[in-house]
């Protein structure tokens, strides 16, 4: 069942998008960052390779969509696909036996939801489009989050003005934003490829993260151990990586990050995490930083001296 308020909701802040065919939707859909495919009415693609033939080809589009007006249920509807390396990624929020709605108010209380492209599907469920600094991997069955998918690189998603046997998509026009850094905790990367000598000690400040920082649960994805923020926690348990070829770590909650010393000020309470950027250790917390490095770490004050010397003040 639908969430009782979801139409009034998405059309009190953003206007329906019309469209006069199936090859409008199309152009309007590339416009917004991704790539287009054929689907039949089941939703199920209809070109050779699934997902993989989805494209932003002029002449591919125009054979596979008719510029005929759009009577009643088309022939084909309507998917798209991120662009690689774009960053566009959908939460898919559904109702498939599961009250993904329940778990959107859970995931969202007390936090600040922009408003961005939406799209009501067939079943009533929504398509949030967001964009991420990074290409998004889909994600689905999260146990955490029931009723709510990731769908990034690696699926598809029907699009408006798709008509399948529950009814119509519909999209509410907005741009796609930014997505915040307590929803960029639920994504995913893809995987990398592992790198040369990952585990060879930086010549840095001396300081190595791993033997500061606890990876032993963390998930491995390529140089990158993710899991959940030593400091301040984590709703998804994948909000925190510490890249261990770099020797540097990264919150997505609060889009900070840096070194074994930037790290030594948050954990010890002299910064806090969203103020873990470049710039942030600098005079009293510089110092402050190293006195708490070389209590718990066993950082040496010559090293302390050396950073200073080779410009690594604000590590």
């Amino acid at each position: 069942m639908q969430d009782s308020n979801t139409d009034s909701k998405i059309k009190s802040f953003a206007s329906e998008v019309r469209f006069a065919s199936m090859f409008q939707a199309a152009q309007y859909w590339l416009r917004k960052g991704y790539l287009v495919m054929p689907v039949n009415f089941a939703g199920t693609p209809i070109t050779a390779n699934g997902f993989k033939d989805a494209s932003d080809d002029p002449q591919q589009i125009a054979r596979w969509f008719s510029r005929e007006p759009i009577l009643g249920t088309p022939e084909v509807n309507l998917a798209t696909v991120p662009k690689p390396d774009s960053g566009r990624f959908d939460v898919d929020i559904d109702q498939h036996g599961k009250n993904g709605f329940l778990t959107w108010r859970q995931l969202t209380k007390g936090k600040t939801v922009p408003r961005t492209l939406t799209e009501l599907t067939q079943s009533g469920g929504l398509h949030l489009s967001f964009e991420a600094p990074y290409s998004v991997q889909r994600s689905t069955g999260n146990p955490a989050l029931p009723g709510i998918d990731i769908c990034g690189q690696g699926g598809y998603v029907i699009r408006a003005p798709s008509v399948r046997a529950k009814g119509a998509y519909h999209v509410f026009d907005s741009p796609i934003v930014a997505a915040p850094g307590w929803l960029l905790e639920i994504t995913e990367k893809p995987n990398e490829a592992e790198p040369k000598r990952e585990f060879e000690r930086p010549d840095l400040s001396g300081l190595y993260l791993p033997d500061m920082i606890n990876l032993s649960k963390f998930r491995k994805s390529g140089s990158r151990y993710i899991g959940p923020h030593p400091a301040h926690g984590s709703f998804s348990g994948q909000n925190f990586s510490v890249d261990v070829s770099r020797n540097v770590w990264h919150c997505f909650r609060c889009g900070s990050g840096g070194g074994p010393l930037q790290w030594v000020a948050v954990a010890e309470g002299i910064i806090s995490c969203q103020d873990a950027k470049p710039g942030a250790i600098r005079g009293m917390t510089f110092w402050q930083a190293i006195a708490a490095a070389h209590d718990r770490y066993g950082l040496g004050f010559d090293k302390a001296a050396e950073i200073l010397n080779r410009g690594q003040r604000n590590d």
